[in-house]
Parts: structure tokens; C-alpha cells; sequence
């Protein structure tokens, strides 16, 4: 009787886990999406040579470039290499 309790407490774990990383890699996502969009912006704006500290622009544009694209990478390769359906056999 406790085994099956403890089966059944294991499976609702399981379920539970399925759904709870699929928010955070959504959030990741955008939050990298962020970032691309200023990083691009920082850039364009260091670029253009019309910025006080053109330098520090160019910089911090390129970081924030570059953390982009490693976040969004993360990002949706854990949503796509992810499994799909876990099955607990008994």
C-alpha cells in the first residue's frame, strides 16, 4: 500500500516538473531578445559616432550582443532537445 502511495506521489513529481521548466526558457528567451535589441542599438549608436562615449558604447554594445546570443542558444536548444513526454513505468 505505501509503495503504490509512493508511486503515485513519484509520477505527480514528474508531471509537475514537465511544465515548470517551460516558463523560465520562455522568460530566457525574451530576456536574450532584450538584450540582441540593445546590444544591436549600442552598436548602431557607437557606430554612428555621434555618442559622447562612442568607446563604452561600442563595448557594452558588443557584451550585450554577445550575452544575447549565448541566452537565446541556451535558450532554445533546452526547449528543443528537452524530452517531450517522460513516462515512469510502475
Amino acid at each position: 500500500m505505501t509503495s503504490d502511495c509512493s508511486q503515485r506521489r513519484e509520477i505527480a513529481h514528474l508531471k509537475g516538473r514537465r511544465y515548470t521548466r517551460r516558463i523560465p526558457t520562455i522568460l530566457e528567451i525574451l530576456m536574450s531578445a532584450l538584450l540582441l535589441i540593445s546590444g544591436l542599438y549600442m552598436l548602431y549608436t557607437a557606430g554612428l559616432n555621434k555618442a559622447v562615449y562612442a568607446d563604452a558604447l561600442l563595448v557594452t554594445g558588443a557584451v550585450f550582443f554577445t550575452l544575447g546570443l549565448i541566452n537565446l542558444i541556451t535558450g532554445v536548444s533546452s526547449i528543443l532537445l528537452r524530452p517531450h513526454a517522460e513516462t515512469v513505468t510502475p
